[in-house]
């Protein structure tokens, strides 16, 4: 089945006998995509396989129905949106992703403020001001999880899940809110082990943080920096979440994260194998040697005090829509968690840029399906699939890797979607223009195989994305731009996207979101052969006026002082 549910073992049979015995790879969605080697006769050897996957989980999710539920699929048709939807998901079934038993994890408590922040306020963080209460969204509130009453609101919540489900398996879903664990209350520090590798003052930490609550703006997070690690906090509240649920179900597991200020291993708390945590190690690759073997020892850790391991990462957010590549480091990471332990996976998320960062994403699927290769060997099958172009395309790629390696530093302490806001000033036109030089080669190498220099193309066609895209930021970048300019450079990024809605080279979906969060995306179809005068101020000012004075104090005026009223951006939410 291709879209829903996980009964899906045939299926995957047919994929491993297409896989193993025939040569048949999937490099990304859609036909172009499909490589199925020539041959006059098929012969396949008598023989027996029986595949019990390592993973109990395989998960890829989708950016492409995230911000298509954001709104962001207005970009394309909606037979465009059902074409490219549906290819991602053939390919992601060809990958053999999905499970067995789904194991409930993600942020548990989105909801729990509105259901009792008023009549139970003993579930949530103490902050350093003595208030129970959220900082900026109450999906972000951090939980007090050596709370005896939210732990039996938990597995309350669990077992009525569990009764309107008998006989489905259903897990305890503790995993903490969007931030870190920030709870002050003697109990729950109480909890806390000292980790040298902290650089803080442990026993004076409560008067540190309360200081710096007090100098810093209540949305600067960083006055928790002085709390430190609060792992052994997170363990031991897994622990108690396992206990009490167990009354119900002696084999009840519970799934947590190993996240923010709890990503660390704890180091004075045992857990066990039912205790399945989602690590999220926070890198982006390509990420400095010394990060990732401390991530591999905090992995190990993990592991050592008993508990079962899912990889949670974000990595793959990274990159836009620009040719970012990191796909071997990546996959000896990979490898490394699969080597020691590892049970499932949740990558948030596929974006799809296909034509800009095809090997990221093949060794990222095909790493899922085939775990006993090495990135090396995936490496040699996508390349493989060029022909004659192979080794052209390989230098392509090792050269935008290289290129990566030395943009990954200015990357730090932005977020995720960061790069798309300085791609004017880590690209230039001479790199383009000596990679394009190198994919025309590998189209010429390619000959008459038209299947191995259409796949050529499809990687320039993620190239002249890039450029464009590239040429449309530094338009923005410039002070002085106009409106003209800035719709011009537009129009060109559209038509040529226009011209390849389907192709799967580009995540429409995503680049459009995230365009939108940098630059003023003009309609330019609408504004196609229109005269383009100027346009009005994004930044506007606000005052309430319930007594209705407004008029007759001119607050219309141009010399009004409005130094106290709200600023207000016409680009995004304001309410």
């Amino acid at each position: 089945e291709l879209f829903g549910g996980n009964a899906a073992g045939s299926l995957f049979g047919v994929h491993a006998l297409l896989d193993r015995f025939m040569g048949v790879r999937w490099l990304w969605p859609g036909e172009l995509g499909e490589v199925v080697p020539e041959a006059a006769t098929v012969t396949i050897p008598e023989t027996e396989l029986t595949f019990e996957p390592q993973m109990q989980q395989r998960m890829l999710r989708s950016a492409m129905e995230l911000f298509a539920r954001m709104g962001a699929a207005d970009v394309m048709t909606e037979e465009q949106y059902d074409k490219v939807h549906a290819d991602e998901r053939i390919w992601l079934r060809r990958q053999r992703m999905g499970w067995p038993k789904y194991i409930h994890h993600g942020h548990a408590f989105g909801g729990y403020w509105e259901r009792f922040g008023e009549t139970h306020p003993e579930y949530f963080n103490l902050l350093p001001s003595g208030k129970r209460e959220p900082l900026v969204h109450p999906k972000y509130i951090s939980m007090c999880v050596s709370q005896p009453a939210l732990w039996q609101q938990m597995v309350d919540d669990w077992k009525a899940k569990r009764d309107e489900n008998l006989g489905a398996f259903l897990n305890i879903n503790a995993c903490e809110n969007d931030t870190d664990g920030l709870c002050m209350c003697d109990e729950c520090m109480a909890w806390d082990v000292p980790n040298p590798t902290d650089e803080i003052d442990f026993e004076n930490r409560r008067a540190v943080m309360a200081e710096n609550f007090e100098t810093m703006a209540g949305k600067d997070y960083r006055w928790r920096s002085g709390i430190g690690t609060v792992s052994d906090r997170y363990a031991r509240y897994y622990l108690e979440v396992q206990k009490l649920a167990q009354e119900i179900d002696p084999d009840v597991m519970v799934c947590g994260y190993a996240y923010g200020n709890y990503r660390k291993p704890p180091l004075a708390t045992e857990l066990n194998e039912n205790i399945v945590l989602a690590y999220v190690p926070g890198v982006w690759y390509p990420e400095d040697q010394d990060v990732l073997a401390a991530r591999r020892a905090e992995w190990m850790g993990w592991r050592e005090a008993g508990a079962r391991l899912m990889l949670r990462p974000n990595s793959f957010l990274a990159g836009f829509s620009m040719p970012y590549i990191f796909a071997e480091e990546f996959g000896h990471e990979f490898k490394f968690a699969l080597e020691n332990g590892m049970i499932g996976t949740d990558f948030d998320s596929l974006t799809g840029m296909w034509g800009a960062q095809a090997p990221n994403l093949y060794m990222l699927g095909r790493l899922h399906a085939r775990p006993d290769l090495t990135p090396e060997e995936v490496m040699v099958e996508f390349y493989a699939a060029f022909g004659a172009g192979g080794p052209r395309v390989r230098e392509y790629f090792d050269h935008w890797a290289a290129i990566s390696a030395d943009i990954r530093p200015k990357l730090d302490g932005l977020a995720w979607h960061g790069l798309a806001g300085i791609i004017h000033e880590v690209y230039t036109a001479e790199m383009f223009a000596e990679v394009a030089r190198m994919l025309a080669q590998a189209t010429r190498d390619a000959g008459d195989d038209e299947a191995s220099a259409a796949r050529a193309k499809f990687l320039r066609a993620g190239l002249e994305n890039a450029r464009l895209t590239w040429e449309m930021a530094r338009v923005f970048a410039r002070e002085d731009s106009t409106v003209a300019e800035q719709v011009r450079a537009g129009a060109e990024l559209d038509a040529f996207r226009q011209n390849n809605m389907t192709s799967n080279a580009v995540n429409m979906v995503v680049a459009s979101w995230t365009e939108k969060r940098y630059w003023q995306r003009w309609p330019t179809a609408m504004l196609q052969d229109k005269q383009i005068v100027d346009s009005l101020p994004v930044t506007w000012k606000l005052q309430w006026d319930p007594d209705e004075v407004g008029a007759d104090e001119q607050w219309f005026a141009d010399d009004l002082d409005t130094a106290g009223w709200l600023s207000v951006e016409t680009d995004r939410a304001w309410e």
